[in-house]
Formats: C-alpha cells, sequence, structure tokens
C-alpha cells in the first residue's frame, strides 16, 4: 500500500483529512515563517504593506498604511484647504438666484448674476491660497453667476422688444381690430411703417 502524498508544504494531513479521498487537491497554506513551496517565506502576520499600523511611540516599517496617505483630513465635498468659505456658499446662493430670476424677468438675473460672480472670484482666491476650502462650491458659483448673467440679459433684451413692438404696432392693432374681417388685413398693410 502506498503512503499519502507529500504535504507541498511539508505538513502531513490532520487525521480527518485521509479519508476523504481528495488528498493533496487543496493544500493549506503555509504557517507563519515557513517556506512556501515557492521558495519565499510565507508573509502572514507580518508588518508591511497590509500588516498593522504601529503603535504610537512604536518604530514603523516606513510604509504607510491605511488611512496614512498623506492627504490632508477634510469634510464631505471639502478641499485640502482648511475650514468653511461663506464667500463660495454665498456665489452659488447668488448665483442659483440669478437663474431664476433671469428666467422670471431679466433685469433681476442680471443684478444677481454680476453679484454671484463678485463674490466667486475672491472665494476661489482664497482656495487657491490655501486659506478656505469648497473649491467646487465657488466654481459652481461662479459659472451659475456668468450663466445667470448671459440668460438676464437675453430674457431682457427680449422683453425690451417686446415692449417696443407693443408700443409701435398695438395702437395699429388696436385701430384695425374694429374693423371688419375683410378690411382688417388691407387696414394694417396701410398703417405698417416700410
Amino acid at each position: 500500500m502506498s503512503s499519502p502524498p507529500q504535504d507541498p508544504y511539508g505538513q502531513q494531513p490532520e487525521s480527518g483529512d485521509q479519508g476523504s479521498g481528495q488528498q493533496g487537491q487543496y493544500s493549506r497554506p503555509p504557517q507563519y515563517g515557513q517556506e512556501s513551496q515557492y521558495g519565499q517565506e510565507s508573509q502572514y502576520g507580518q508588518e508591511g504593506q497590509y500588516g498593522r499600523p504601529p503603535e504610537p511611540g512604536e518604530q514603523g516599517t516606513g510604509q504607510q498604511g491605511y488611512g496614512d496617505q498623506g492627504y490632508a483630513q477634510q469634510g464631505y465635498g471639502g478641499s485640502a484647504g482648511s475650514g468653511s468659505n461663506p464667500l463660495a456658499v454665498w456665489s452659488l446662493v447668488l448665483g442659483l438666484l440669478s437663474l431664476l430670476f433671469a428666467c422670471l424677468g431679466g433685469v433681476l438675473g442680471v443684478v444677481l448674476g454680476i453679484a454671484a460672480i463678485a463674490t466667486a472670484i475672491p472665494a476661489r482666491r482664497r482656495v487657491r491660497e490655501g486659506r478656505a476650502g469648497q473649491s467646487g462650491v465657488a466654481t459652481g458659483g461662479l459659472v451659475t453667476g456668468i450663466a445667470g448673467l448671459v440668460l438676464g440679459l437675453l430674457v431682457s433684451i427680449l422683453l425690451g422688444l417686446a415692449i417696443v413692438a407693443g408700443q409701435t404696432f398695438g395702437p395699429v392693432f388696436e385701430e384695425c381690430g374694429r374693423l371688419p374681417a375683410d378690411q382688417q388685413e388691407q387696414c394694417v398693410r396701410d398703417r405698417m411703417p416700410g
């Protein structure tokens, strides 16, 4: 009778493994400090890339553990700068309001867009200098401020043209609208400039 196959890690199978008929198919990993089948020492339990971080006052391995990447600790949505940035928040709020009021009437959207841009520029400067965080909020305020300003200008121009057209052509349509239907078209052609 032949002996059971030799374990590649130099260990004898345990008593429960002998009757399975699957001896050696799935081998166990090497124990701490034993040599693996590839001739390298096992790294289980060793400090290093995935090991435990050194205790306070203990000499480290020179490798950074999880969470020690050297990045500044920051809150949700923050940046590497320190602290909050109220100017950035104000610029975003003003920028969003400028978009809203640009759609509703134009002129107030222009004013709020200018205010958003005026607060976003110093907010971004503070972020660049490292005196404040929230770079994305400051950029959002600048972008929404510019969009509100441009949209407000367009709506204001269109409303202005509508008012001028109403004042110019309103009396013509009012006067010709009192005539019978067959005469209205001729009346409008006679009264229109050009």
